[in-house]
């Protein structure tokens, strides 16, 4: 797995921690720090929080990247939601 599917990977399990709150709790070193990695690798793939929670979303709803991980379509709905929500 590349470090970027790392940083998907934790931003699912991050929002199964804290579901409540969630973009707050998508910071750079939050899911660098779950992924195992600094949270440098953060900004070398994404320049804002915002354009890692519209990849996040993008990849959990990929049929192509495999078996998805146990409620990852449910995430990405609730995690659209949240963002219309703000709009």
């Amino acid at each position: 797995m590349t470090a970027r599917e790392e940083m998907l990977e934790a931003g699912a399990r991050l929002y199964g921690a804290r579901s409540t709150g969630l973009l707050r709790s998508l910071t750079a070193g939050a899911l660098a720090d779950r992924a195992g990695f600094h949270r440098q690798t953060f900004y070398r793939h994404w320049e804002t929080q915002s354009e890692y929670v519209q990849d996040l979303v993008r990849w959990l709803l990929d049929p192509g990247r495999g078996p998805a991980a146990d409620g990852a379509e449910v995430v990405a709905l609730e995690i659209v939601d949240v963002g219309a929500g703000d709009a």
